[in-house]
């Protein structure tokens, strides 16, 4: 009885259906950004003096 149950497919079936929950929770429900975050650099520390004009902000 046990030999004729696909192992091998139940086993591959279950990481791919685990990959898609995974992405799936990835896409839907991002993680939150440090209040930092956004603007001309993005998270980085530094400043970029490129970015300290309104016309020089849309480097995104």
């Amino acid at each position: 009885m046990w030999q004729n149950i696909p192992w091998q497919e139940i086993v591959v079936g279950v990481c791919v259906l685990g990959a898609a929950i995974f992405l799936l929770r990835r896409w839907i429900f991002p993680g939150k950004k440090a209040a930092g975050c956004g603007g001309c650099s993005g998270c980085a520390k530094t400043t970029d003096s490129g970015c300290s004009t309104p016309a020089n902000n849309s480097k995104l």
